[in-house]
């Protein structure tokens, strides 16, 4: 990667206008906003970091005003896409399997708890824990395994990939450091707990130290490798079978591994295959190929695939955006979403009713009986984006519901504690102001206010959070836990 990563993508920018606006996954959107780009008069987008202004004359002022327009949400009709020609890993696996409990099937603790309510959420305080032994980072992935929060991964200063974990125990408040793994220094991967081991699959792997000069710097990965806590080891998983994929989106369904999505190409194009990995024997099944919008003009993009797990179905809130050529509407970007279902034992995705949220870049949750959708919505130009707002979709009458309220919403910490749903609520009239945190009860569907901090309410979405139980962990610069005291 360019030592200037600021310069790099100006140009890019520019380019593209000269030549078309090429779609921009919402994975692409957040890794620019922690770029740390220069101060100026452009707002803040998501994650809370400043970024800078490029002032592209009348060109630039299109593509920013087009921009605004992301969030059109249509349901149209869909083919599928031939698959690639990347050689698969071997599949014997029979399809989705399904769970009796949803998500929470396999994990430890931190689903349900009495603490996780949003009455008991109130009554917790804000406290530091030890940062430790690692360094800055971000990109890096995070899981709670019932015991330990488990950090691997991401990428420090220069943006150079990182191959190092350790494990966070709250009740010694001490890290361990984990020991070395089979995986290339790797950022912008996904992870999942299994209830017994942490699976970390595809991101943008870098070199090893004593790499030789073959080593062509970061460069996508389709390698899986899990750790195991009671043994404190790694091994080596098979490797995706849709190829090299960064910053897929994976999930835990309590019996399997589902990856869906994730970039194939630079400038951010995702891809439409699906996958689910089977732990008991160690195989990957192929799933249905994501539907696909089918429009006169030009070619509709997938550019983002944000998954929910039912016990029943697989549920993917997808995204496709287009823009036109330049002195034919250079700089509009346009966007359309649907949600569409793949039911245990099925061969083919259906339909759910159009969505009544933008969704690219959101967040979900399974509440036992509804899927929440938060934050929905990016910028992919690093302007203001539009207002974000949080729905339910329910598979029993299979309609949406703004039950979370009208109110913005974003996608962080977009915590799930088994009883409520933590996320930064902001102010109406601008998305950067008049933030707070707050937890929406699924039990009262109510919001309560909870206590925030500037660490919390100002990381946005590129800083990942976790639920012990007791504890909302958020590990960044500095360690910040909300303890929750057990309700009387």
């Amino acid at each position: 990667m360019s030592e200037h990563p600021e310069n790099d993508l100006r140009h890019r920018l520019i380019a593209l206008l000269d030549e078309g606006v090429e779609p921009v996954s919402a994975s692409e959107a957040r890794g620019r906003s922690e770029l740390h780009l220069p101060a100026g008069p452009c707002p803040r987008w998501r994650s809370g970091h400043p970024v800078g202004p490029w002032r592209l004359g009348a060109i630039g002022a299109l593509a920013l005003a087009g921009v605004v327009l992301v969030g059109i949400v249509v349901l149209v009709a869909v083919q599928h896409e031939p698959g690639s020609n990347t050689p698969p890993a071997p599949l014997s696996g029979s399809g989705l399997l399904a769970t009796s409990t949803g998500p929470c099937t396999g994990r430890a603790a931190g689903c349900g708890s009495p603490e996780s309510s949003a009455a008991a959420l109130a009554h917790g305080n804000w406290a530091t824990f030890p940062r430790g032994p690692l360094s800055a980072r971000s990109g890096q992935v995070e899981v709670w395994t019932g015991n330990e929060l488990i950090v691997w991964g991401g990428y420090g200063s220069g943006l150079v990939p990182l191959g190092d974990g350790a494990a966070y125990d709250p009740r010694t408040r001490t890290w361990t450091m984990l020991p070395a793994s089979p995986l290339r220094p790797t950022e912008d991967a996904a992870a999942t707990w299994t209830g017994t081991e942490m699976v970390v699959l595809g991101g943008e792997a870098g070199c090893l130290a004593d790499s030789s000069s073959s080593c062509n710097g970061a460069e996508p990965t389709d390698a899986v490798a899990a750790y195991v806590p009671a043994t404190n080891t790694w091994h080596r998983l098979p490797p995706l079978p849709m190829g090299q994929l960064v910053d897929p989106s994976a999930l835990w369904t309590g019996r399997q591994l589902v990856v869906v999505g994730g970039s194939v190409s630079p400038n951010g194009v995702l891809s439409d295959k699906t996958a689910a990995f089977d732990p008991a024997t160690s195989s990957w099944a192929r799933l249905p190929l994501l539907p696909r919008l089918t429009s006169s003009g030009p070619k509709w993009r997938l550019i983002d695939a944000v998954p929910a797990w039912t016990g029943t179905s697989l549920d993917v809130l997808v995204t496709w955006q287009r823009s036109g050529l330049c002195g034919k509407g250079c700089g509009y970007v346009r966007a359309r979403s649907a949600t569409w279902s793949l039911p245990v034992g099925g061969s083919a995705w259906h339909a759910l009713p159009k969505p009544t949220v933008a969704l690219g870049g959101a967040v979900t949750a399974w509440t036992g009986r509804d899927v929440i959708v938060a934050g929905g919505t990016y910028c992919p130009w690093s302007c203001p984006p539009p207002i974000r707002f949080a729905a339910l979709y329910s598979p029993r009458t299979r309609g949406w519901s703004r039950a979370l309220g009208s109110g913005p919403v974003s996608a962080s910490p977009g915590v799930w504690t088994g009883k409520a749903f933590v996320s930064v609520r902001t102010s109406r009239t601008h998305p950067f102001e008049g933030a707070t945190l707050g937890a929406w009860d699924a039990a009262t569907r109510a919001w309560t206010r909870l206590a925030g901090t500037a660490a919390v309410l100002d990381n946005g979405a590129g800083r990942p959070a976790v639920w012990t139980g007791t504890e909302l962990l958020v590990w960044g610069a500095t360690g910040m836990a909300l303890v929750v005291p057990p309700p009387t």
